[in-house]
């Protein structure tokens, strides 16, 4: 067999296993060999039954164990509370020992007297006499075999589509055999030499098979080494076509405009912090040069990047032409509203359908997705894509497409980690905005007890009635579900008929989520952001760009399904005016790790913080959402692993500047696998 062949040809293998292998993007048999496992269980090699008769080896005592013998008997019973019994003596050389299985009945057909097995389990010494509850057993054709899923080192797989652990080493080692000496290693000795790395064949093996515990982590090491070199390679050669790119002399900005700049900002109702003047001497600056900018403009909740865009495009502007910005939601792209009258400015949703006379003479367009759809927009110099994780790889490259190569600046407030950044945008320039507005104070944030709820219901109720505030209520569903995982979740519809009716019948609440039209949304929006609503119930279509001063505390409903970094974005839908907010989280569940990690989120107001912490212990999904486009799923690796992603970086360097390596055939299929898996993220 060769590693390029399609799993079809696996032999010994049901056209059922294949499919389901198919359907999870195990397509060849490369592609199962690079299906790693999470972790490795320990079952120790076979020992002979007389040395687990050592009731003074701890090692015996705690550890998962392994025996190889002859079944010389079997029984199978039930016991007074009906738990099915299988039961087997095992014998070898130096004695026996009984084997116990709990309701697996398929035993009393399979295992037989006179047939040699190999056993993984834990020994129980509770009896008369000693016994092992068996966790995992194979069936030996021969004394000298080697076991696969019992004996050393066992690989444990995640099981998905149906595709047990058990089954995917079978087929895995069964890979190993035919193919592994067809693994090529495409690093140059030097690099291996440099970072310590196994070769790709032993790293490979080792993953599957391991003979010691630093044997899998080694090959742990390389294999995550070889997919944050992927992103790194794809980076050096992004940023390299950005930088050989010159802007179209209709595009070149000469015209500085001091004056007028000066006056949009005197103009403005706010003084700029110290952070937004930098970012936008920066970024005026790229806008001068004949290279196409390609900057990320990352900044807490609240810092005011919508502000710096908006001298960028007012810039632009005063330079004869158009700024595009793409906003996620159609209540985002309401928020750009920072300019004078003297400019005319387009609107473009799903929902509305400009002239393309309107599009013509427009100076800024601002929309959602539905540009992406648009023909080519023309005279284009800057693009702004606000909240830039939402939108794929793909849809980045139409906007190039369909704007010419005009000035690219992105902008986040998801506190985007150090570590992700330098495997995702290695390409961009990033300047931060890390300073908040002057008398802004930092919300109050509490975890509240569910036998505290109505406690707090009251207390909002006094806060709205003697401060005049508004509420924020948020919840992650809008209708509820039926599905098991997803039932004690709230949903905005249920919420809102009870809190309406039942908690606050005496205040002004309505409803807000994606579902609605467009102008039912807006419409709701602008009477809240006009305190005609004491109380928005609201999904996490409010998790950026709104700004209403007025709203002074958010309530979180099932905090618990929340990223902490996403919980910190809502929280920054508060704290916005001169008084006192707060941020309460609600929780169905009190479990010890879910109220651990949100009095994480309460103890700190740093979303830097808050990110590097849900990427250490729940992965990068908890800081961009399980489904967030662009954010590809990594095997093997780790975002937050900065070491390896230093070394990714030093050795995607190394390769880029030898022409030669570049364009072997391995680093090639290396660049294009990488490519894919941003694609696919989309």
């Amino acid at each position: 067999m060769l590693l390029t062949d399609p799993v079809d040809q696996l032999p010994a293998t049901s056209a059922m296993t294949k499919r389901k292998m198919i359907n999870l993007g195990i397509r060849s048999i490369f592609d199962l060999l690079h299906y790693y496992p999470h972790r490795v269980e320990n079952y120790m090699q076979p020992v002979q039954i007389s040395a687990l008769n050592n009731l003074f080896n701890p090692e015996i005592q705690s550890s998962s164990i392994t025996v190889k013998g002859i079944i010389t008997d079997t029984h199978a019973f039930r016991t007074k509370t009906g738990k099915f019994i299988f039961k087997a003596r095992l014998t070898d050389d130096s004695g026996f020992i009984d084997l116990v299985w709990f309701n697996q009945r398929y035993l009393v057909s399979l295992l037989k007297s006179g047939l040699l097995i190999q056993v993984s389990g834990k020994i129980d010494f509770s009896g008369s006499k000693n016994s092992i509850i068996v966790n995992s057993f194979e069936l030996l054709s021969r004394s000298d075999q080697q076991g696969v899923h019992t004996g050393g080192l066992i690989p444990v797989y995640s099981e998905k589509n149906g595709l047990s652990s058990r089954l995917l080493r079978d087929k895995i080692h069964l890979c190993l055999k035919l193919c592994l000496d067809q693994v090529i290693e495409y690093l140059p000795e030097n690099i291996l030499h440099k970072f310590d790395l196994i070769s790709e064949k032993l790293a490979i093996k080792n993953i599957h098979n391991p003979e010691k515990i630093i044997d899998f982590e080694k090959a742990r090491i390389r294999l995550s080494f070889d997919e944050m070199f992927g992103f790194q390679l794809l980076s050096q050669i992004r940023r390299n076509q950005i930088n050989s790119l010159q802007v179209a002399k209709q595009y070149s900005m000469t015209n500085v405009h001091r004056s007028k700049i000066k006056s949009f900002i005197t103009r403005l109702p706010f003084k700029l912090t110290n952070d937004q003047q930098k970012a936008v001497e920066v970024i005026l600056a790229d806008l001068q040069k004949n290279q196409p900018m390609n900057r990320l403009l990352q900044g807490e909740v609240g810092s005011g990047k919508t502000v710096v865009a908006a001298l960028a495009a007012y810039f632009v502007f005063l330079n004869n032409q158009k700024t595009v910005i793409l906003a996620p939601t159609e209540i985002l792209c309401h928020q750009h509203k920072l300019f004078n009258n003297d400019l005319k400015i387009v609107t473009l949703l799903s929902s509305s359908k400009p002239k393309k006379h309107d599009l013509l003479q427009a100076d800024i367009i601002i929309g959602t997705t539905a540009l992406i759809h648009k023909q080519n927009i023309m005279d284009v110099g800057l693009v702004v894509i606000d909240e830039q994780h939402k939108f794929g790889v793909t849809q980045r490259a139409i906007m190039k497409k369909i704007t010419g190569q005009p000035h690219f600046l992105t902008m986040t407030a998801t506190p985007i980690p150090r570590t992700v950044l330098l495997t995702l945008y290695g390409q961009l320039e990033v300047t931060r905005i890390n300073q908040l507005p002057k008398n802004r104070l930092t919300p109050k944030s509490f975890l509240v007890p569910l036998e505290k709820r109505n406690d707090a219901y009251n207390w909002i109720k006094k806060q709205i009635q003697e401060n005049k505030i508004q509420v924020f209520l948020i919840c992650p569903l809008i209708d509820e579900s039926d599905h098991e995982t997803l039932k004690d979740i709230k949903a905005v519809n249920k919420e809102y008929s009870y809190l309406k009716t039942t908690v606050f019948p005496e205040f002004t609440v309505s409803l807000l989520h994606g579902k609605m039209k467009a102008n039912e949304k807006s419409k709701i929006m602008a009477n809240f952001e006009k305190g005609k609503i004491d109380i928005l119930i609201s999904t996490s279509v409010v998790e950026v760009g709104i700004d209403v001063p007025n709203a002074s505390i958010i309530v979180i409903e099932s905090a618990d399904r929340y990223g902490l970094a996403q919980l910190h974005q809502l929280r920054g839908r508060v704290g916005r005016g001169h008084k006192q907010s707060y941020c309460l989280l609600f929780t169905e569940k009190n479990q010890d790790q879910i109220n651990s990690r949100l009095k994480v989120f309460t103890s700190t107001s740093n979303g830097f913080e808050l990110a590097e912490y849900d990427l250490k212990n729940r992965g990068a999904g908890d800081i961009f959402g399980t489904k967030q486009h662009g954010i590809p799923h990594l095997k093997i690796a780790d975002y937050s692993d900065l070491n390896l992603i230093r070394m990714a970086q030093d050795a995607a360097e190394y390769i880029f500047q030898r022409k030669t390596l570049l364009s072997h055939p391995h680093i090639q299929q290396i660049i294009r696998k990488s490519q894919a898996n941003l694609y696919s993220a989309d």
